[in-house]
């Protein structure tokens, strides 16, 4: 017996007596699917070679639905071991209790299930562990890099040390060295003392000079895979849209950032950091409450500054200091709110980015890229998209601008709104193989209106509830907005 599995308060003795008794019942029978009955048990079993697959259950039980479930228990112990071998499935016993648990799982009644959902149950697949693992070995990659980095930076450092003039006795010239080198302190030599000791950056002997740094890189090597070679993309940097609204009394400046991560058909992860800063032009116009018009997306937390009466802000939408006789600093910036926004949901992104790249048949492959822009009420200026490509590609349909330079075409498109909230491109290359050679595909924008839709809706003086003339300026910004291929 290799496995006991049951779901009733039944002794040790019992079911050993009810194993004891199964093979003096089966006596010579060569049947190779059948049962037998007791006064109180029904035995059903299954010959696997040398082996028994065997269920026990009372009589009362439907005997048709226990042939069905003895079928599956079979089945599943045929696709994980080999038949009749005792090593293997003593080997699989875990994987084959995990499986068993899958059939009979319900306080020891019959599950419909199949074997494929037993595959899928087993497997526990899950979308945020291959995020997590997505994330983790996208940072050793760069700490890869950044190592290799720091070691030919060490090197050129030491070849300049080496370069470095000896000094003497006779005074001459040296000529400036971008490389800043520590300079020894000057003593009085003679002709017949030793030289001075060379100073500079001198890490090892010549014969070890690469020993730390071939050490550090085995270190990294080891904690990740081998990694496919990608060209260095640029990281698209976006100047802060120019503000063309007209400052008055008190001025509003809302600003958000977005962090997002598509998988390429697959989950989605954004977030967005706002944060509401007010400036006070007219100093008359300090003691102030602002009311705002809060979004009713739940997910968005809000963190008030701590001078800020945060009760009111909870509970009636509205900012204003604690101390209401202390006026806001005029002249001066001031952030009074921030929040946070997390979604992992397509249709809270400012704009979605599709690629399907496939093979044409001739040697070649055709990519189709999509930008469409997801929220209705913003426009989207100044949208960059690079995306990398293994040879020159010949681009045969673009919505915008396109140049192709160190192994990343750079795609274009000037505006994104409710008019035109789509653009698309197609281009053809001379290559045919693993389509994650067109990843990551990274995006940059601006806009003059924000995700979140926050806005200020009023603004009185403290005294008398008189209404403020305000203006307000809205930015959003990109940090890191990623297509990456999901990794196996």
């Amino acid at each position: 017996m290799l496995l006991a599995r049951q779901f009733q308060d039944i002794p040790r003795l019992r079911i050993e007596g009810l194993l004891a008794a199964f093979p003096k019942l089966l006596g010579g029978s060569d049947k190779q699917h059948t049962y037998l009955e007791t006064d109180s048990v029904r035995y059903l079993y299954h010959p696997l070679e040398h082996c028994f697959v065997l269920l026990v259950t009372n009589r009362t039980s439907n005997i048709l639905e226990d042939l069905e479930t003895l079928q599956l228990l079979v089945k599943v112990t045929t696709d994980f071991c080999r038949v009749g071998d005792e090593e293997d499935i003593i080997a699989k016993a875990f994987d084959l209790t995990f499986a068993f648990d899958e059939v009979v799982n319900t306080a020891g009644y019959r599950e419909k299930i199949t074997m494929y959902q037993i595959n899928q149950f087993l497997e526990m697949d899950s979308q945020d562990e291959k995020l997590f693992e997505m994330i983790e070995k996208s940072k050793r990659r760069e700490a890869m890099e950044e190592a290799k980095r720091r070691q030919h930076q060490i090197e050129q450092e030491r070849r300049d040390a080496r370069s470095e003039p000896k000094f003497s006795h006779e005074p001459h010239v040296t000529s400036y060295h971008p490389t800043p080198v520590p300079t020894p302190t000057p003593t009085t030599s003679h002709p017949n003392s030793p030289k001075p000791q060379r100073r500079g950056m001198v890490l090892a002997p010549v014969g070890k000079k690469n020993e730390f740094l071939e050490k550090l890189n085995s270190e990294i090597a080891s904690t990740t895979q081998p990694q496919r070679t990608q060209p260095q993309q640029p990281q698209p940097q976006q100047p802060p849209p120019e503000s063309n609204v007209p400052q008055r009394q008190v001025h509003y400046i809302c600003e958000e950032k977005v962090n997002a991560t598509l998988i390429h058909e697959g989950s989605v992860s954004v977030e967005v950091k706002g944060d509401l800063v007010v400036l006070v032009n007219d100093p008359k116009c300090g003691r102030i409450l602002t009311i705002v018009n809060k979004p009713t997306n739940p997910s968005i937390q809000y963190k008030t500054h701590p001078n800020i009466d945060k009760n009111r802000f909870t509970k009636e939408s509205v900012l204003v200091l604690k101390n209401p006789n202390r006026p806001l600093p005029s002249g001066t910036p001031l952030g009074v709110l921030k929040y946070r926004m997390t979604s992992s949901r397509e249709e809270d992104l400012p704009l979605s980015v599709t690629c399907w790249p496939s093979d044409a048949g001739d040697g070649t492959t055709i990519c189709n890229l999509e930008v469409e822009l997801q929220q209705k009420h913003m426009q989207i200026n100044g949208v960059e998209v690079y995306i990398p490509s293994p040879v020159p590609p010949s681009v045969e349909g673009a919505e915008g601008m396109c140049r192709y330079g160190d192994g990343v075409l750079a795609w274009k498109i000037p505006t994104l709104n409710a008019a035109s909230p789509s653009a698309s491109l197609e281009f053809r290359v001379q290559y045919r193989g693993d389509a994650a050679a067109f990843f990551p595909i990274r995006v940059g924008f601006v806009s003059s209106s924000i995700l979140s839709n926050l806005q200020v809706a009023r603004v009185c003086l403290i005294d008398g509830n008189n209404e403020v003339p305000y203006s307000v300026e809205s930015r959003i910004e990109v940090e890191a907005f990623d297509l990456v291929y999901p990794q196996n």
